[in-house]
Order: structure tokens, then sequence, then C-alpha cells
């Protein structure tokens, strides 16, 4: 997108919606770490090698606007830490939670389980397995259990993805992919 701005080239990215992907999932804390590591920091190195870009309007709404939020995205894991730290610290003290604190927790979590409960219904409706494909419960459990779990361990990645990348030591190993045979079937017809 930049060399095509800078250039006056005219190219036009987009997005492939109906795009299918297999992709192995961590399955250990400790992977997804390394994952969360090397993506954040991977981020961090295109954001700040692409940083004339940002808040740029030759660069149309990707520089006015995409970047300025990915920008602010950069500094969420701090954010979030810091919070998290600040929760933990008034529960270790006995102190009380003001009450709009409350509300805005409980706003969230609602919000979430809107959003969870209608990702799943979508889900379950491209998979062709009806209303919620049998996932509702666990669907709410995990809804509950991400601010305090899924949450933390993708910001504790993120951290350690600013040390890599201002240590400079973002790691790319490739590994070995593997593709069901479903989705081999699929691309080859």
């Amino acid at each position: 997108h930049r060399l095509s701005c800078e250039r006056g080239l005219g190219w036009k990215m987009g997005v492939v919606a109906d795009a299918r992907a297999a992709t192995d999932a961590p399955a250990h804390p400790r992977q997804f770490l390394r994952q969360r590591t090397r993506w954040f920091a991977g981020f961090l190195e295109t954001l700040f090698r692409n940083g004339v870009m940002v808040g740029s309007p030759r660069y149309g709404a990707v520089g006015r606007l995409m970047l300025p939020i990915k920008a602010v995205d950069a500094l969420l894991p701090v954010y979030a830490m810091a919070a998290a730290v600040l929760l933990v610290g008034l529960l270790l003290f006995g102190k009380t939670f003001p009450p709009l604190l409350l509300v805005l927790l409980g706003v969230k979590l609602l919000f979430d389980l809107v959003f969870h409960f209608l990702a799943l219904r979508l889900y379950g409706r491209w998979l062709g397995l009806g209303r919620e494909g049998g996932m509702g419960f666990k669907s709410l459990l995990a809804t509950l259990t991400e601010p305090f779990a899924f949450q933390l361990l993708r910001h504790i990645g993120a951290l350690s993805g600013w040390i890599a990348f201002l240590r400079g030591r973002i790691e790319w190993k490739p590994q070995r992919v593997s593709i069901p045979r479903s989705l081999e079937a699929e691309a080859v017809g």
C-alpha cells in the first residue's frame, strides 16, 4: 500500500471475505506466549518501519484512520497490564471497588456475552450446525473466564513482544504446516 501510494501506482488492496485457512492453535500456554510474542514483535516492527504512514492523508484511509488506531493498539498491552495490576492491588489491600468501575466491568462483560453468542451463532450457521452448534454453555464459560485467562496471557505475550522488538530479537522459525485432508481435497478440486 505504501509503495503504491508513494509511486502513484493505483494498486487496490482488499479483503477476500470467503477465504478459508487451516491453522494449528498452540496446545500449551508456553507455546501460545511464544506465538504472541513473535506476532506482536512483528506487528511492532511493521508499524515502526512504516511510521511515516501513521496519520498521513497521503496513504488514504489506511494512513488517516487504520494506522493511528493500530498505533494506539501497540500501547494496549501496557494499559491492560497496568489495569490488571491495579485491580489485583485493590483486591489484595482490601480496597472497595468504586461503583462506576463495577458498572463498567459489568457493561463490558454483557457486551462480550452478546458478541460471543452472536459470533457463535454466525459460526454455527457458516458451518451448517444450526443455532449454536451445541456450544452454548462452553461459550458462556469462555466468555466469563476470557478476561482473566486468555486476555491476560495475550497481553503478557504482547509485552514480551515489546521486549523482543526493543532488543531486536524477533524469532521467526519456519514451522511445518499440516493441512487437513478435507481442505487439501477442497483446494485441489
